[in-house]
């Protein structure tokens, strides 16, 4: 089975749009805010990246455990984005296009990891 390549994936344009965006909305967070929490954000974010690319670059049960630490740390993201909008550090406009992101790519991570064992189970990876 050929591999996708990891730009041409789906999750990995939607991650990767997520981080730029994580990007875009720390620049105006309050100074109390922007270095450590905006830091630990825009970290947390380019971790989900990586683990997008490591996944992809594996072909075993490998995959599966990039996917799970994928699934840990994209949680981690949602509860740091969740306090940015309890904490007004992003416009309403500008978290409705986070949930977009996230809803979309959270049902692409769950479609991989499902396809992901159904092969391991059959066999076939």
């Amino acid at each position: 089975m050929k591999m996708t390549l990891r730009d041409t994936l789906k999750i990995y344009k939607d991650m990767y749009a997520l981080l730029n965006l994580v990007l875009d909305v720390r620049e105006h967070f309050p100074k109390a805010y922007k270095y450590s929490f905006g830091e630990k954000l825009m970290m947390t974010a380019i971790e989900c990246c990586e683990f997008i690319k490591l996944a992809n670059s594996v072909m075993d049960e490998a995959r599966l455990e990039y996917l799970h630490a994928f699934s840990k740390k994209f949680t981690s993201l949602g509860l740091l984005l969740e306090i940015c909008q309890d904490r007004h550090l992003v416009s309403k406009d500008e978290f409705c296009r986070i949930l977009e992101f996230t809803g979309s790519i959270g049902a692409q991570a769950r479609g991989w990891k499902d396809y992901t064992i159904a092969r391991i189970e059959a066999g076939k990876l």
